[in-house]
């Protein structure tokens, strides 16, 4: 690759999908939203703790904490929101269907 050579990368969620499993951190069955991007594959988040995990070829990852205060709340909120914003796809694909 040459110097004058750009290459713009951003995250593209293809796919939402709403979980109910076992949470690695809370140690208990809660909400999790998983986001699969065509880059990186299948990222989940739990609805009760805010942890997301990352699919690799050697498992499940937990994803780095921000070390900020506050952040925790801020991610609860975010799979909340994706949660809620799964099933509004999910409805949507239903009403299309004849």
């Amino acid at each position: 690759m040459s110097l004058d050579t750009v290459h713009i990368s951003f995250r593209r969620v293809t796919e939402l999908k709403r979980l109910v499993r076992k949470c690695f951190t809370c140690k208990k069955r809660t909400r999790h939203v998983g986001e699969f991007e065509d880059w990186s594959g299948w990222t989940i988040r739990c609805c009760a703790c805010g942890d997301s995990w990352q699919q690799t070829m050697d498992g499940w990852w937990l994803t780095p904490r921000p070390f900020e205060r506050g952040w925790r709340k801020r991610a609860v909120a975010k799979a909340q929101e994706l949660w809620r914003k799964a099933g509004e796809t999910k409805a949507a694909e239903a009403e299309a269907r004849p």
